[in-house]
């Protein structure tokens, strides 16, 4: 089956689901008979959270006229933009609060323990200062970095990180000049807590 009868198909399930005429087509008819159902569930969810039910409506609307893109990209006039057609050119400005952004850290930092959990479940035995090391560099390298055969893995810190050879870990840590090169204090500081567990 091809991509595009697959898609036919699953658009006739949910024409079937909405009422409307059964042709495959997502057409006008179509999006109104989505908007009106999934707008009443929005309705109802709106009224539990105590929110505007307009607001509610409009946020679908949004979603729908905009569509949700989870990275940044440039929009049809070429500013910068991101989610659900949220500006975030400087030169137009656009940008993020402290708030969206502590937010974003805070759903980033739940991704990388769950993605440490995962690769290296062992970090979790660690001191809450030495946790806090390894998540740091996780936040900035990624998971790659104490994943075990992974292209960007560091195979001998992760293993003296691992066997409780943390001034030898600190300066494996430090060995690395091209990232330290990058990030500078910031890998001496998070030396120290690997060496210290301070």
């Amino acid at each position: 089956m091809t991509q595009a009868s697959d898609n036919e198909d699953f658009v006739k399930a949910a024409q079937a689901w909405l009422g409307v005429k059964v042709d495959g087509w997502a057409g006008g008819e179509t999006l109104a008979a989505f908007l009106e159902k999934t707008g009443r569930t929005v309705l109802a969810q709106a009224a539990q959270a105590g929110e505007d039910p307009n607001d509610a409506l409009l946020a679908v609307e949004l979603e729908r006229d905009e569509g949700f893109v989870p990275y940044a990209y440039q929009d049809s006039r070429g500013f910068w933009t991101i989610g659900i057609g949220r500006l975030i050119d400087k030169a137009k400005g656009g940008r993020i609060t402290r708030e969206e952004a502590l937010y974003l850290k805070r759903n980033d930092i739940a991704r990388f323990k769950a993605e440490l959990d995962k690769a290296a479940p062992w970090w979790r035995t660690l001191d809450a200062v030495r946790q806090r090391a390894v998540l740091n560099m996780t936040f900035n390298l990624g998971s790659g970095w104490i994943t075990p055969g992974h292209p960007k893995a560091w195979p001998n810190t992760v293993k003296l990180i691992r066997e409780g050879k943390y001034a030898a870990a600190a300066d494996a840590i430090l060995a690395n000049k091209v990232w330290v090169g990058q990030v500078g204090d910031r890998a001496r500081r998070i030396a120290a807590q690997i060496r210290t567990g301070k």
